[in-house]
């Protein structure tokens, strides 16, 4: 019996299909798409030699804020509590990236685009963000009211649509907000697979964009030290996901927990490829910020070591309206009592503040009124 000479071309082994090899398709489902989200195809590797490291010039305009705080094709995270202005500050790095103004502290190098994609501020909130707004700004921003459906990156729809998006407007920087209506789950998986999503939609190579993450912060515990410095980084929401990913992350507080205080403070947790830099004081006012001179950080930093003037502590001093005396012998009593700084002291001791419907002033006497 003569034998067949084994041919082990694909055709003949029926594994040739119209739409490519049947290798390339048990590869494809073995390690994923051979496309990204534009349909342009991926390259999986690079490999480069210590001579072409050494040889590579940077980019115009790579360096985008900062000490390498703010660049193109890295991830950077501005994080804080609900509510103090993280999309402001988002907002605000899109305005300097127009003007060159430093923002919160930080030289702006180069003038640059920024798209971002928010699910939060409607078309009320978004006036007002822009009724003070620079002129000059509707080349160089674009900002997206809350998609009907939200930030999908699951979905190839939304993620084909906004790849069109940012290869038609070419940012320098995306934010993305915020980073909890990106993410269903809690979860290191979860947050690796909403990165790599992120990833496939914006372009690559030297057109690469920053991308701004705005994230939450954890619920801060009662009766324990205020967080300070490289430790903010562990308050962030999936803190061990979003501080590997991040080659810079920035956390802003509030300065006290007063309502009315609009102070901030603004502290880079991480920065990879530079100096980090000293944490700063800021008053938020419609929708900007201003430097604040005179800030007490002895205030701060004690934070919930203080005990709290509240209205238990005033009925103290003034025995539940027996007793009368001066601001000025109020503001060193409460000083002394609660350890808090004077500041502190004269915003409770004003008869129009926290305490008007019990304190005020006659003759020249604070009186209390249970």
């Amino acid at each position: 019996m003569n034998a067949h000479p084994i041919d082990n071309s694909e055709a003949d082994m029926g594994l040739s299909t119209k739409g490519g090899s049947m290798k390339e398709r048990l590869l494809e489902e073995l390690f994923g798409a051979s496309s990204d989200a534009s349909g342009k195809p991926r390259r999986w590797l690079e490999s480069l030699t210590p001579s072409q490291c050494r040889e590579w010039e940077m980019p115009e305009g790579f360096k985008l804020a900062g000490d390498y705080h703010i660049t193109r094709g890295g991830n950077t995270v501005i994080g804080g509590p609900p509510g103090i202005g993280k999309s402001r500050a988002a907002l605000q790095l899109a305005f300097c990236g127009v003007t060159g103004e430093d923002w919160l502290g930080l030289p702006v190098h180069a003038q640059f685009k920024t798209y971002i994609l928010q699910n939060e501020n409607g078309s009320h909130r978004l006036k007002a963000d822009f009724d003070d707004a620079p002129s000059g700004l509707d080349e160089f921003l674009r900002i997206t009211p809350p998609p009907d459906f939200g930030l999908c990156f699951d979905e190839p729809g939304f993620c084909a649509a906004l790849t069109k998006e940012l290869d038609d407007f070419k940012p320098g920087v995306v934010v993305i907000d915020p980073w909890t209506n990106v993410t269903r789950d809690n979860t290191q998986g979860d947050y690796s697979d909403a990165l790599n999503r992120i990833r496939e939609c914006v372009p690559k190579g030297e057109d690469a964009p920053a991308i701004v993450i705005v994230a939450h912060t954890r619920k801060p515990k009662t009766g324990t030290e205020k967080p300070a410095g490289v430790a903010l980084l562990t308050e962030l929401m999936g803190s061990t996901k979003l501080a590997s990913m991040a080659r810079s992350a920035f956390v802003m507080q509030p300065a006290t927990n007063e309502t009315t205080d609009n102070r901030v403070v603004w502290t880079c947790c991480k920065n990879n490829d530079g100096e980090k830099g000293s944490r700063t004081p800021w008053l938020r006012e419609n929708g900007r910020f201003t430097q604040c001179p005179g800030f007490d950080w002895s205030e701060f930093d004690q934070g919930s070591q203080q005990q709290k003037v509240t209205k238990e502590v005033m009925e103290r001093l003034f025995e539940s309206g027996s007793r009368r005396m001066t601001k000025a012998f109020l503001v060193d009593e409460l000083v002394e009592v609660t350890g808090c700084s004077k500041s502190t002291a004269y915003e409770a001791a004003k008869p129009d503040g926290k305490f008007t419907s019990h304190l005020e002033e006659i003759d020249g006497l604070m009186v209390w009124n249970p």
